[in-house]
Parts: C-alpha cells; structure tokens; sequence
C-alpha cells in the first residue's frame, strides 16, 4: 500500500512539472536578443572539402521538419529559446547556417540540440567537412577557460579530422565565410 501511494504521489508530482513546463515559462522575453535574431545573424558556418550540396542535404535532413533548433549551451537568454534557421551556401564548398527568428521554447525534447546536430554532420564522411565556424553561444567554456569571457565576441573555429571536431577560441569569423 505504502509502495502504491509512493508511486502515486510521484506520478502526480512528475505530471504537474511536465504540464507547468509545456504551459508556463518564468523566463521573460528579451526583446532585444529577439531583434536580433531577427536579423539574421550567422550562427554556424561549415567549408566542406568538395561540393557543399552532399553536407546540405544532410544539414537540412537534421533540421527538418521545422528548420528549429535548441541551443543548451551558452549564458541567458540563449538556452531559453528555440531557433528557426535557415542553411544557405556560399559557392560550392561553404554552408551558412543563419538565425532567422526565435521563440521562447516552453516544451523540451521537441527539437534537435544544434550542437548534436552539428556533431552528426560532422561523423558524416559523405559530408566531407573540412572546417567548422561556430557561435561563441554555441559551444560550453573549457573549464580552464578564463573568466569573464564575453560569448558573443569569442566565438569558436575547429577543424575535422577523422569525424572528430577540436574547437579553439576565435575572435570574429574566418575569411572564407565572406569570400567565394
């Protein structure tokens, strides 16, 4: 009897917290992070060896079938919103991965992780990807990382090699993100 009120109350407790995540959020919209994802900033860039078009297909596979991601890294208001994206080529060897709007995400599981998305695209030998140019959001700190780091400036570049990705701290975005 004991074990069955003990699972009982659990279910309850475990039901309201699922159903005050899908339906409240104590976090507040930040109106200016809002604005400027509105304005399409790149968030991802991927220079692939050979054409671009085999690593976007898979790109837009891992993002279908709404083009959203979650970001679970980064400082606030990052985590707390849901992306849409858009992926664009620059050339043929070149994926841009821009932010073209975001929304509070009241509900987990929904969405792919954009960090698991970018690790699955780079396990991908038909992809053929050469180097990765990330958001300073989109990737945690190494906890030897200094203090103070501002996210949004120092953003990340790594190379792949044999389907793993090393990443090092970058300032600004790499040339061949502007150049064809």
């Amino acid at each position: 009897m004991e074990l069955l009120l003990g699972l009982l109350t659990y279910l309850a407790i475990a039901g309201t917290v699922r159903i005050g995540r899908r339906f409240w959020s104590d976090v507040e919209r930040d109106c200016g992070f809002e604005s400027w994802c509105a304005s399409e900033p790149l968030v991802v860039a991927v220079r692939c060896r050979a054409d671009a078009h085999v690593a976007c297909l898979h790109l837009r596979q891992l993002l279908a079938p709404d083009d959203e991601v979650d970001n679970h890294m980064g400082s606030a208001p990052w985590q707390h919103y849901r992306y849409a994206v858009d992926v664009r080529t620059l050339g043929e060897e070149v994926l841009l991965v821009h932010i073209t709007g975001c929304r509070l995400a009241k509900r987990e599981g929904t969405c792919a992780d954009v960090a698991e998305v970018v690790r699955t695209l780079v396990a991908d030998p038909r992809a053929e990807i050469e180097e990765v140019w990330l958001h300073g959001q989109l990737h945690e700190l190494r906890p030897a990382a200094r203090r103070g780091v501002d996210r949004n400036r120092a953003h990340w570049i790594g190379v792949v090699e044999a389907g793993e990705l090393s990443l090092r701290e970058m300032i600004g975005t790499p040339t061949w993100t502007t150049n064809v």
